[in-house]
Order: C-alpha cells, then sequence, then structure tokens
C-alpha cells in the first residue's frame, strides 16, 4: 500500500489501520443483525508497512506504538484477522496470521528488552517524557494481556502454528520456519513477562494465574516440554524456554507448591497474629488511663520533662533513645526479588493444582536438561538471571518436598513421580558437579564486578541451594552420591580465589537491599558449615572412570553396538596429610575476624525487632566461630556494638517468651560482656580502647598484651 510521506506519522498510522479491514452488518436468516469483519483487499500489504514502520529505533517507536493501542489495532483488526485465518497448512491464511503476529510481538515486548526506552534514556529529552511513555508503554501491555486472556481461542490458533512447524523434521527445517518458531515463542514468553501493575482493583498476580491456566488448558506448556525434552531441540531453543518459565515462577515461592491456599491462607494469618502477640508484649502492664509524666535532670543543661508510658519507670534515657531512634530509623531497601516476595501467594485453588503440575513435569522432564552458559560475559546481561534464578527454584522445591513430612505433600497423587525419582539425585545433577559451582563463583564475581546488586542477590540464593542440596547428598542412602558430594566440597575446598570471593562480599557490603544482605549471611553460614564438615574428614574421594558392560535392557534402548560403557565412579582412599588438610580451612575461618564483615553483621542485627529466628542462629553462629574459634572476643570491644547488644539485650527483656536462636544470642550477649569486664579489671585502658576501630593489630594487642608484636618481631629477629 502507498502512504501519502506528507502525512503526519498519526495520519499514516490511521491511514494504515482504515485498509486493514471493518465490520460490516450481516444480516442471518432468522433476520437478526450482526457484525462481522471482512478483510481488507490491501491487508498483507498494510500489515508489512506497519512492520516497517515499527522498525524505528528512536523515539518515534514509542509514538508509533501509544498511536496503535489508542486506535486499538489489536483487538479491532489484529485478532479478528487470526480469527478469519485458522489454517496453518493453508499459504494465504499462513502469511496473513504470521503478518499480524509479526506486529503483535513488537507491541507486547517486554519494556526491560526495549530498545525505545533505552534511546529515550540516553538522548537528551525531557524526563516526564520517559515516564510518559513507559507508563503508557506498561498500560498497553497490561491491556494486551487481558485480550489474549479473554480470547483463548486466539491462544489456540497461534499454538497450532508453533506445532505445524515443529512437526517438520529439524533437519528438513527452512531458515523461514526456524525464524517462525522463535517467533511464535517470543509471543508466549511477552505475555508472561507482562507484570500486573500492583495499583489495579485486583490481585496482583490474578490475570497471571489466569493466563498461566490458559496456557496449561490450551497445551502450551506440553508443546513446551515435548520441545524441551529432545536434546537437539533444546539446545536451539534453550534460553527462550528457560524465560518462559522463569516468569511462569517468578511470582511464587518454591514452599507455595508444598501448601494449598488455604493452609498458606492460615499459616499466613498465624505469623500476622504472632506479630501482633510481639508488638503488644512491648507494653508494659499497667493501666492505661494513668498518664504520667516524669522530669529528667540532664546535667549540665536544661531539665526535661517526658509525656511517655516509658518514662513512668524512670527510664527517661531510654525515652530520649526512642525519640532519636524514629527520627533517624534507616528504611530498609529492597531490590526486586525482595519485592516480588512480598506477593508470592497463591490465593486460587485451581492456580495452585496448575503451578503444582507445571513445576512438577519441568523439574522431571526438562530441568536436568538445560543448558548451563558457556560465559557470563558473553550472553545478554538477563539469560544469567533467569538460569540461576531457575536452578535456585527447582533446587529449594526438591530439597523442601524431600525434607517436607506434611500429608500434603507426600500422600497426594501428582507428587507420586516426583517421589519415586528425586532419591536418585539424577534430576539435578546437570547443575550438581564441580563445573557447577565454579559458574555459580564466576557469576557472582562477574555480578559484584559490575554491581549488580539485584541479580548478585540471585547468584547467592542460587549458592546455598545448591550447599544445601550437597548435604541432602552426604545423608543419601547410595554411596556413590555421598561420594559425588564429597569429592565436590573437597575440590570447592581447595578453591581458594572464590571463597575469599565471598568474604569480601561481607567487607564490602554497604547499603545494599535489607533480603540482599539476609541472603549474603545466610550462604556464608551454609558455606562454612560444609566446608567445616569437609575439614574434620579423613579420606578423600577420587573420580575414577571405568568400564561398564551394558545391560540387555540399555542395549534394548539404545541400539547401538558397543556392549561396554565408560562410566565415572569414586572411591574413598585415606588422605596423606589430615592436619595440614584442616589448617586450610582454620585459616580461611580466621578471615571472620575482620572488623568489616562484623559491622556488616550488626547491619542486619539492627533490625533485631524484624529478622526471624534463622537469622539470628546464623549471626549467632558466625559470632562464636570468630570468638571460640578464632578466639577473637576482643574485636567485640567497640562502643557501637556493645551499644547494639545492650539494646537487643533490654529489647529480649521485653518478650514473653524466646526461641531457641534468641537464648542462644542472649548467651552470647552474656559471653561478650563477662569478657569485657574480665578484660578490664585487668587493663583499665579497655574503656578507652571501645572508641578505637578494631583492625587486626589493635585487637590482638588488646587481647595478648601492648607487647604481643614486638615480642613477634624480636623472636623473628632472633
Amino acid at each position: 500500500m502507498e502512504v501519502d510521506e506528507e502525512l503526519s506519522l498519526s495520519e499514516q498510522i490511521f491511514s494504515i489501520c482504515n485498509s486493514l479491514g471493518k465490520y460490516e452488518q450481516v444480516i442471518g436468516n432468522d433476520n437478526n443483525v450482526t457484525q462481522k469483519y471482512h478483510i481488507g483487499e490491501e491487508c498483507l500489504g498494510c500489515l508489512k508497512d506497519m512492520k516497517e514502520i515499527l522498525r524505528y529505533e528512536d523515539h518515534t517507536a514509542l509514538e508509533v506504538y501509544c498511536e496503535l493501542w489508542k486506535l486499538k489495532i489489536l483487538e479491532k483488526d489484529l485478532i479478528p484477522i487470526i480469527m478469519l485465518n485458522k489454517d496453518p497448512y493453508d499459504s494465504t491464511q499462513s502469511r496473513l496470521t504470521l503478518a499480524c503476529i509479526e506486529i503483535i510481538v513488537p507491541m507486547t515486548w517486554p519494556l526491560y528488552l526495549c530498545p525505545e526506552i533505552d534511546i529515550l534514556d540516553e538522548e537528551d529529552v525531557d524526563i516526564s517524557q520517559i515516564n510518559r511513555a513507559t507508563r503508557e508503554r506498561a498500560k498497553s501491555h497490561y491491556d494486551y494481556k487481558v485480550t489474549f486472556t479473554q480470547n483463548p481461542e486466539t491462544l489456540r490458533i497461534i499454538h497450532s502454528f508453533l506445532k505445524s512447524f515443529l512437526l517438520v523434521e529439524k533437519s528438513e527445517r527452512t531458515q523461514k520456519d526456524n525464524m517462525n518458531i522463535r517467533l511464535l515463542m517470543h509471543l508466549f514468553r511477552n505475555l508472561v513477562a507482562i507484570k500486573d501493575p500492583a495499583d489495579y482493583n485486583i490481585p496482583r498476580t490474578t490475570l497471571q494465574n489466569q493466563l498461566i491456566i490458559l496456557y496449561e488448558k490450551e497445551g502450551i506448556f506440553e508443546t513446551l516440554f515435548n520441545l524441551a525434552s529432545n536434546n537437539k531441540e533444546l539446545s536451539q531453543w534453550n534460553t527462550t524456554i528457560q524465560e518462559i518459565f522463569y516468569h511462569v515462577f517468578y511470582d511464587i515461592e518454591p514452599q507455595s507448591l508444598l501448601k494449598s491456599p488455604k493452609e498458606e491462607a492460615e499459616t499466613r494469618a498465624k505469623k500476622l497474629l504472632d506479630e501482633e502477640q510481639i508488638k503488644k508484649s512491648k507494653h508494659q502492664n499497667k493501666d492505661s488511663r494513668y498518664n504520667g509524666s516524669v522530669w529528667i535532670k540532664v546535667p549540665p543543661g536544661k531539665d526535661l520533662i517526658i509525656h511517655k508510658r516509658d518514662g513512668v519507670q524512670g527510664n527517661g534515657p531510654k525515652v530520649l533513645d526512642t525519640l532519636k531512634k524514629k527520627k533517624y530509623e534507616k528504611t530498609r531497601l529492597s531490590d526486586e526479588l525482595d519485592k516480588k516476595r512480598k506477593n508470592s501467594i497463591i490465593h486460587d485453588q485451581e492456580a495452585y493444582q496448575c503451578f503444582k503440575s507445571i513445576a512438577i513435569q519441568f523439574f522431571t522432564k526438562i530441568f536436568n536438561g538445560i543448558e548451563k552458559l558457556e560465559s557470563v560475559q558473553d550472553e545478554h546481561p538477563l539469560h544469567s538471571v533467569h538460569f540461576f534464578y531457575i536452578v535456585w527454584f527447582f533446587l529449594e522445591f526438591r530439597n523442601l518436598l524431600q525434607y517436607d513430612t506434611s500429608s500434603t505433600a507426600v500422600y497426594e497423587p501428582e507428587f507420586e513421580e516426583l517421589i519415586n525419582s528425586y532419591y536418585s539425585f539424577e534430576l539435578v545433577c546437570s547443575i550438581m558437579n564441580y563445573e557447577g559451582f565454579i559458574l555459580v563463583f564466576e557469576t557472582i564475581a562477574f555480578f559484584k564486578h559490575n554491581k549488580r546488586w539485584s541479580d548478585l542477590h540471585f547468584g547467592l540464593d542460587c549458592l546455598r541451594q545448591m550447599l544445601l542440596t550437597t548435604r541432602a547428598m552426604k545423608r543419601f542412602d547410595d554411596k556413590q552420591i555421598r561420594y559425588k558430594a564429597e569429592y565436590m566440597l573437597n575440590k570447592i575446598y581447595y578453591e581458594e580465589y572464590n571463597l575469599r570471593m565471598m568474604l569480601s562480599l561481607a567487607k564490602d557490603f554497604k547499603d545494599q537491599s535489607f533480603g540482599y544482605l539476609q541472603s549474603l549471611i545466610a550462604t556464608i553460614h551454609v558455606l562454612f558449615e560444609r566446608l567445616e564438615s569437609c575439614s574434620e574428614t579423613t579420606f578423600e574421594i577420587q573420580e575414577v572412570s571405568r568400564t561398564k558392560q551394558r545391560t540387555s535392557f540399555e542395549m534394548e534402548i539404545d541400539d547401538a553396538n558397543d556392549y561396554y560403557e565408560d562410566v565415572i565412579e569414586y572411591v574413598k582412599v585415606n588422605r596423606e596429610d589430615s592436619k595440614a588438610h584442616k589448617l586450610v580451612f582454620e585459616e580461611y575461618q580466621m578471615g571472620l575476624a575482620n572488623e568489616s564483615i562484623i559491622s556488616t553483621y550488626c547491619s542486619l542485627l539492627e533490625y533485631y525487632e524484624r529478622i526471624d529466628s534463622e537469622c539470628f542462629y546464623h549471626i549467632t553462629t558466625a559470632f562464636h566461630r570468630i570468638i571460640i574459634r578464632c578466639s577473637a572476643d576482643t574485636i567485640f570491644f567497640k562502643l557501637s556494638i556493645l551499644e547494639l547488644l545492650n539494646r537487643i539485650s533490654i529489647y529480649f527483656e521485653g518478650l514473653q517468651k524466646l526461641s531457641t536462636s534468641q537464648n542462644e544470642f542472649r548467651d552470647f550477649i552474656r559471653l561478650i560482656s563477662e569478657s569485657f569486664f574480665n578484660y578490664a579489671e585487668k587493663n583499665d585502658l579497655i574503656y578507652c580502647e571501645v572508641f578505637c576501630p578494631k583492625t587486626s593489630h589493635n585487637w590482638k594487642c588488646l587481647k595478648y598484651g601492648y607487647d604481643f608484636f614486638d615480642d613477634i618481631i624480636s623472636v623473628s629477629r632472633k
């Protein structure tokens, strides 16, 4: 179609849309008047012209997308054209449908991948223009998602086109066929990647759940599973499949798949009730009608009169501290992973069953086949995030399922296939190996170097679940599985650079998110736990290659002529020098005795009223390592640390009941207090030293005496 170039952009788009087709009144046999869409004679040419306009890579593209959204081209033209051209084997109908999809795909392209948004950021334009364009694109995406959810037959037609291309043998496919497969898979990816805005009067994940249920009913997920189960096909579409399932499981937590919505709601209600009880326990049991005041003399200076309840007990300094705390209280920062975990509950029973079924099929059929990244630097920045999120999600799902003793997880028939297979650990062998660990370490280092803290949060969660999986492997009945876990840990044990890098994350912590801080400390805890277990072994595991005769059953499955195959086995041999082996861990453990690392742990302790028992356990364990194993109790003799411990101690006194980890942390506070005053009896200067930094030189002088380093120098000279 020829377009008048003198027309404005809006007029050109309007002219093209008008030429696509129109609705006409049709009188039926029963004299009822209906509206029927008639395709224009130049429809295919108009679609090609529209495709050319959408190729703009400047701010003009944003105007085009906004104009198409306002004209409602998807509802009025593109979907009716697709509905009238259902046959994928008819060349004319196929061209029209694919031409429509070639326009829909860029219209629904995820915002985080939109090049025109990046161009606006780079150009010298008004910030309000960027915000307006982004808001309109997000609103248009949501409307498109609603439209497809309300038109399941459209998805059914598009799915039939995808299957028609996949039925062609891979060796016989043309380049055009592969381009069409990629186009259709991108459309399915785009729809699940559209986030439901939080300001709508519906739950955040309601529309997403409806779309995923629709995908399941139309067999779209089954097609993806069959596609991914073929190793040759998976290698070609691996990245897109990972991205689709990343968005499918992004809004939920693994534990949500083990509890029905009713149980999840009861658990959440109980948690909220416990939090409310904790808040009530902070208030003293006194008559609420008594509104006394307290007079505080603060020499030198003017006297203060405080009208606060805490002042009734004469605790004036506490009242002042509370006032200052409210004024200067630090806001908890949150990253992308923190925000998504706030709304990760599945409220609908049908959606719960659907997600559970998809998770089981993905884990049992294709999780082990997804390809690892060859190089983090060469990949798209988000590909590594998608990969590690999927690994984290399904490793945690597997670990939770294995150790979950509830009847929901054990006796439901949907889990029967998984229950019979996950104990073999064969479903996770592609990532659970030494190379997988090295890949995660390298990715964490890459994220750290580029200061991609939100992505680093994903990497830490992934590493922690891999370490927890090795713990499960070491408890397994199969000797070869136990040996494999020990073999991996033993190789990681001597990865000095990567292990030091984990401690450097704690040293370099600044103002990243609260969830990132929790994940960092939890990962370091599990890492030390696994390394300590490895350091105590008096044997080592070696990997050997042996020839194994194939069984008759294996010969029937694989008609190769080889009667033997090479297999990897793990054998246990005695360690030559156990003391030197253990010394490696002790030297690494000494790295915890660092002022910056303790400051990072104290940053999490500042939220002592909010953190759970598990966080207290991780912190207490690390602090005990520093005091007992590193003999560095004097490193805690710092005014800011002692003041924080005092606040926590006062907070614990106001609680009605302490958890086990809180009791252990209270014992730690007592231990530090006793140690401080014991040193103070011997050295009066300890009260001045609390104002000094606790470098390695400083805390060792406090512990061993100020002439400690002089004695070392004199001995070395001799």
